[in-house]
C-alpha cells in the first residue's frame, strides 16, 4: 500500500533562504535546516523561497540597497534551475509549471519576494 504522504503534492509555502548565499543548498551536511537533500527525505515536492529584503529608509538610496538585495537573491533562486540532484529542481512561475515538476519528479521551487 503507498503511504498517502507519497501520493500528494507536498508543499513548504515560505523557506527563507539565507544571505548572503552559502551556497550550500545542494550540500548532504550542512547547519541549513532547509535544503534540496532534506526535502528529498522528507517527501517535499515543492518549495517557495523567499528573498527577504529587510526594511530600510524609504529614499532612493533604501530602495536602490533593496532592489540590488533582491535581484541577488532571485538570482540565487533562478540558479536552482536543472541543478541535479535525485532529480533536477525546476524554477515555477504557474500552477502549471509545479504540477509538470511534480509529474517529472523534480523539486518545483518557486520564487518568492517577502516585505517588497
Amino acid at each position: 500500500m503507498t503511504d498517502l504522504h507519497d501520493t500528494l503534492l507536498t508543499l513548504d509555502s515560505h523557506i527563507d533562504i539565507p544571505w548572503p548565499d552559502r551556497q550550500d543548498a545542494w550540500a548532504e551536511e550542512t547547519p541549513r535546516q532547509v535544503n534540496v537533500p532534506k526535502t528529498r527525505k522528507g517527501g517535499l515536492r515543492a518549495v517557495c523561497l523567499a528573498a527577504y529584503i529587510p526594511q530600510s529608509p524609504r529614499d532612493e538610496a533604501g530602495h536602490a540597497e533593496g532592489w540590488e538585495r533582491v535581484q541577488g537573491m532571485l538570482d540565487v533562486i533562478a540558479g536552482f534551475e536543472g541543478r541535479q540532484g535525485d532529480h533536477g529542481a525546476r524554477v515555477c512561475r504557474t500552477a502549471a509549471d509545479v504540477r509538470a515538476a511534480y509529474k517529472a519528479g523534480d523539486l518545483a521551487v518557486i520564487p518568492a519576494i517577502e516585505n517588497g
